[in-house]
């Protein structure tokens, strides 16, 4: 948890706490959007993937231990947050019902209810974007590039049965972004 706490630091004075779940494949543009979120409303972003390095030491194998250990942390870690009156981006593919279902309990616990965006840019866009990805992947089952991460992760993806945002014109990230700042601002009673 020490770990997980030096990167991710209060953003602001106490407030109303707010919380965003950015849902999408690799590609889809969902740190870049939680950065300017982040930026915006001045909120803390639990970022998997930088979370993943840090806890992690030597090659991740994105196995269900892990995975668990990861998540785990990154939910406790976000309840503080949200307990210290904070804005949090969680940014992970929320992939499959058991990464989503902790948060949702979370906001519950808080009397909150979570601004859900699934990102889900046309699949030429999350490829180009991929492609040109550095750095690499550490090699996991066979996966090689971002493109591999892409095909592997797409099968598993669950359906998001909570009602949510879904954007998928990359070039309306602006109006996107100001929209859902507007709605993060509303919940927690903050303006943007």
């Amino acid at each position: 948890m020490e770990i997980v706490r030096s990167l991710s630091q209060s953003a602001r004075e106490p407030g109303s706490p707010g919380l965003l779940i950015l849902y999408g494949l690799p590609g889809s543009g969902k740190s870049y959007f939680g950065e300017l979120v982040a930026e915006r409303c001045r909120a803390v972003i639990l970022n998997i993937d930088r979370h993943r390095r840090a806890i992690v030491h030597g090659i991740p194998r994105y196995d269900g231990p892990e995975n668990k250990r990861v998540f785990d942390a990154l939910d406790r870690r976000a309840e503080e947050l949200l307990d210290q009156g904070q804005v949090v981006v969680f940014d992970s593919s929320a992939l499959r019902e058991w990464i989503r279902s902790p948060l949702e309990k979370i906001a519950s616990d808080r009397g909150l209810t979570p601004v859900r965006v699934h990102l889900d840019p046309p699949e030429d866009v999350i490829f180009a974007r991929l492609r040109n990805r550095r750095p690499a992947p550490d090699p996991v089952d066979g996966v090689k590039t971002w493109l591999d991460v892409y095909d592997w992760m797409r099968p598993g993806w669950q359906p998001i049965l909570e009602p949510h945002r879904r954007f998928d014109n990359p070039e309306a990230v602006d109006a996107d972004v100001a929209a859902i700042c507007r709605e993060l601002c509303e919940d927690t009673g903050r303006s943007a």
